[in-house]
């Protein structure tokens, strides 16, 4: 791990001339108002999180479109000169945090994606998927507006959803298509009213539901699932949690505090 400065102050990153062949970089620097000495290591940077700005609207993500070697970013409310993202060849992991579904508009598919994280912003829609062929996990989390789900039922090598707090979301799309889903973790999704969709996926093995208001009827159309292996419930209702616990038997388990209790794909 490389040096760590207090937050508070005034910073640059003209250090990273001298730290060539740098792969991994988290920059947290609320006052930082560009991100230019990046160039320095753009040609090994293979991760890197820009996180906290307190201007992120200044700051301009151009130095980026360098980083030709770069598989993962995490972008917190940095919009100016968004679409070099679109441009970085290798990218497999995109994590983005206070945007909007009008910003996320790739020119080309991205075939080298796999993991999309969508959080605290506006998604309307969720287009981007369609650009997005190859991609294994989504989690998206907290995102106004957002009520349809049907591009996943498209997203045929999509192993792992996580949602949560979409309250506009009431139902999943046939997912006959997702063959290799096998995870699903929904957090806080009090809008559902019908899980018949979710249930055609053929291969389902782990259902978490947690933080729900909804009623054990809202699960019948799992309880019989050919390929569940491990149901994890936290209604909001103890009689309708135990009620759901009875329906699915021997599949219901306390999974929290145990390596199950994951949001994230590992």
């Amino acid at each position: 791990m490389g040096p760590v400065w207090p937050a508070a102050g005034d910073h640059s990153l003209d250090f990273l001339e001298h730290f060539g062949g740098l792969k991994h970089l988290r920059v947290h620097l609320p006052s930082l108002t560009t991100i230019e000495p990046i160039k320095y290591v753009a040609s090994s940077l293979e991760t890197l999180e820009l996180v906290g700005f307190d201007k992120p609207s200044r700051v301009s993500l151009s130095p980026i479109q360098n980083c030709r070697n770069l598989r993962s970013i995490t972008l917190v409310r940095l919009p100016q000169d968004f679409d070099v993202i679109w441009q970085l060849p290798r990218l497999e992991r995109l994590s983005l945090s206070g945007y909007r579904s009008t910003e996320l508009r790739p020119p080309k598919p991205l075939s080298k994606l796999r993991n999309l994280y969508l959080g605290f912003g506006g998604m309307e829609n969720l287009e981007l998927l369609d650009m997005t062929p190859n991609i294994t996990s989504v989690e998206i989390l907290r995102t106004k507006g957002l009520g349809d789900l049907l591009p996943l039922a498209s997203l045929t090598k999509l192993q792992f959803i996580a949602l949560g707090d979409l309250a506009q979301v009431k139902r999943f799309p046939d997912c006959s298509r997702l063959k290799k889903l096998r995870r699903i973790y929904l957090d806080t999704m009090n809008g559902l009213e019908d899980l018949s969709g979710l249930a055609q996926a053929p291969a389902l093995e782990d259902f978490i539901l947690v933080n729900s208001k909804a009623p054990a009827s809202l699960l019948a159309p799992l309880v019989d699932h050919p390929k569940l292996k491990r149901v994890a419930l936290g209604l909001a209702s103890r009689k309708a949690n135990q009620e759901a616990n009875d329906a699915f038997g021997d599949l219901a388990q306390e999974i929290f505090g145990t390596e199950h209790e994951l949001f994230r794909l590992r």
